[in-house]
């Protein structure tokens, strides 16, 4: 599973959040196969089921966030987590979790792991 979130740039127009919105649902689908491979959760996150062994999830993730950045402008932050289907509710609250630990590695990346603070004093 992979949770993507719209990155807020200046407030840009609502209409280019929809065009993006609609370019990653379409790649999304593309990669997967699956017309309803990705779903709009909110205005400005998407999450998308990527079966295991459908390539290199990562690198594919990756190209999303260069090309969201590159033809529209706004940083796309993806969080992506690997589960067994009957584990969905569980995937999706790891998901959530690893986009708000965005804070730490920056928008516009993509989290797969989550932080781990070193608590260590030196």
């Amino acid at each position: 599973m992979a949770l993507l979130q719209l990155e807020e740039k200046d407030n840009a127009e609502a209409s280019k959040y929809i065009r993006i919105s609609e370019w990653i649902k379409k790649q999304i689908a593309g990669c997967t196969g699956e017309k309803y491979s990705a779903l709009q959760m909110h205005s400005d996150r998407i999450v998308g089921l990527i079966p295991h062994g459908k390539g290199d999830t990562g690198t594919f993730l990756q190209g999303l966030i260069s090309g969201a950045k590159e033809l529209f402008g706004i940083p796309v932050t993806a969080a992506v987590k690997t589960f067994a289907t009957d584990a969905l509710d569980a995937g999706y609250a790891g998901v959530k979790q690893l986009l708000k630990e965005a804070f730490y590695y920056g928008g516009g990346t993509l989290n797969e792991t989550s932080f781990q603070a070193d608590r260590s004093l030196k």
